[in-house]
């Protein structure tokens, strides 16, 4: 599939980006200056906030529920859920992470970890019931699952590598994981669909200035858009070209 059909098929998306660091040691003496510098340049995605101890939280109003912010002295987070596109959330993290660190300033110049995780659900046009969708992911990631000698009714398929990990699994509205998840699980979810979790990470890098921020976070979410891509084509793609074959995927 082309990155356009991709974005077709996604109906549900939360994308996140977390930055972990060394302590920052003047985190209680610019919460307020940190806030301040979120809100301008978020404006009207950041107008609720919550200090508590070394930590400041913000979030949209809560009837949207679509933008959240955690800063503390240990990690940054940024999530938003269903307002911005897949292709859109590259350069709103970079520009979270330059706000931060604009705020912190020699005390965030580099990252013991930096991780771009979009979790979606791919709607799947046709499908006729749960029981069939779960087949179709059996079939294209799990060798010799038919041999189990019993009948499947659920499956989670969990991919592990080197700088992330990769979830897909069939899934429907108003089960457990759309509502344990999501924000907004009543918003957005097709009846019948493909959950996609792709978490990818580097460690131990360099920040420095905003150029370097950049590259970094746009290495990290390029790299997790390959493996989506190769999870997705496998569900759609090879699926398609693949009716009546038996076993996995080539």
């Amino acid at each position: 599939m082309k990155p356009a059909q991709i974005e077709r098929a996604r109906k549900k998306g939360r994308f996140i980006v977390e930055v972990r660091y060394g302590p920052l040691l003047h985190v209680f003496d610019r919460r307020g200056q940190l806030m301040a510098s979120l809100q301008a340049a978020f404006p009207e995605k950041l107008v609720e906030w919550q200090v508590s101890g070394a930590e400041v939280a913000m979030r949209e109003a809560v009837r949207e529920w679509r933008w959240s912010v955690v800063v503390n002295h240990m990690r940054s987070a940024l999530v938003i859920e269903d307002d911005v596109k897949c292709p859109e959330f590259e350069a709103v993290a970079c520009r979270f992470v330059n706000v931060v660190q604009g705020v912190f300033r020699e005390e965030f110049a580099s990252a013991s970890r930096v991780g771009m995780r979009s979790i979606s659900v791919f709607q799947k046009k046709g499908a006729s019931d749960f029981d069939e969708l779960s087949r179709d992911v059996q079939r294209r990631f799990l060798v010799g699952y038919d041999l189990l000698g019993v009948e499947v009714k659920d499956c989670r398929v969990v991919l592990t590598h080197e700088n992330g990990r990769a979830e897909v699994g069939p899934v429907k509205q108003e089960e457990d994981w759309v509502k344990k998840t999501f924000d907004r699980p009543q918003k957005n979810v097709p009846r019948l669909g493909y959950g996609v979790d792709i978490d990818t990470y580097v460690r131990d890098v360099e920040l420095g200035d905003e150029k370097k921020t950049k590259n970094v976070v746009g290495a990290v979410w390029a790299a997790r858009g390959e493996v989506e891509a190769q999870v997705v084509n496998r569900l759609f793609d090879e699926l398609e070209r693949s009716v009546g074959r038996v076993g996995p995927a080539p």
